[in-house]
């Protein structure tokens, strides 16, 4: 039996509410949906992000690598490259020195040049290439003089003292003290190589300027009573990590 227009006419009227109220239904509906969502991929990211670095400063690099491979899928699911040198540091804590070196590499090229040189050097030391790692320790030095020039100038002011203090800054352990990766636990450590690695070489000449300018930073900073070396804190961080070291067998 055919309708008529007036029933057509209302069919049409209950399509079109029905087809508003589950508009208006699905809206809010979504937007918890995405909520949800977001709050499950944030709280994921968060909770990686939690184990990650617990197991680096717990010293735990098998789990620490597990935790950034994690951090890495999800930062490739919103392309952001940001977390990788974060296996790097992993597979440094967990003696994949290799490995490491070339997830530093990739990030120098690519990424963050000036944040991994001293990733990259930290790593050549601890696989035994030390000419490699003087000099680049030299050409640091070398970037250094011309970058703070104005401030290195005048001897015992406190434009100089902060230069040389940015120069120390990230080389030893006393400022790496969460990641515990530098091999070297106080500046007199780092000292103590480059003076060693100088004579090796036969002292040449074309190092001398940025020997002389790491020897500044011993005789004026780290000599003057107001800035010591080291504190209790760092001390009693050194004596615990010498014997981490010293009980896993590694010799850097």
């Amino acid at each position: 039996m055919e309708k008529t227009e007036e029933e057509k006419a209302e069919a049409v009227l209950n399509y079109v509410l029905l087809g508003i109220f589950g508009t208006i239904l699905l809206i809010p509906v979504s937007l918890i949906l995405i909520f949800y969502i977001g709050y499950y991929f944030g709280l994921h990211n968060k909770g990686a992000s939690h184990y990650y670095f617990k197991a680096m400063k717990e010293g735990d690099g098998k789990e620490a690598v597990r935790w950034a491979k994690k951090l890495c899928k999800i930062a490739e699911t919103r392309r952001d490259n940001y977390t990788h040198d974060l296996i790097g540091y992993a597979l440094e804590l967990n003696g994949e020195y290799d490995e490491a070196l070339k997830v530093y590499e990739n990030c120098s090229v690519s990424q963050y040049p000036l944040h991994c040189g001293f990733n990259t050097t930290r790593v050549k030391y601890k696989l035994g290439r030390k000419k490699e790692t003087f000099l680049d320790y030299c050409r640091y030095a070398e970037d250094c003089l011309v970058k703070y020039s104005e401030s290195l100038k005048n001897k015992g002011s406190n434009d100089r003292h902060m230069a040389l203090c940015y120069i120390r800054y990230g080389v030893t352990m006393e400022h790496d003290r969460f990641m515990r990766l530098s091999p070297f636990l106080e500046y007199k450590d780092f000292l103590n190589f480059m003076e060693e690695e100088y004579v090796k070489l036969g002292q040449p000449p074309e190092y001398a300027v940025a020997m002389e300018l790491f020897r500044a930073i011993d005789k004026e900073i780290l000599n003057k009573s107001y800035l010591p070396d080291s504190d209790a804190e760092t001390d009693a961080m050194r004596e615990k990590i010498l014997a981490e070291r010293k009980e896993k067998g590694v010799k850097w």
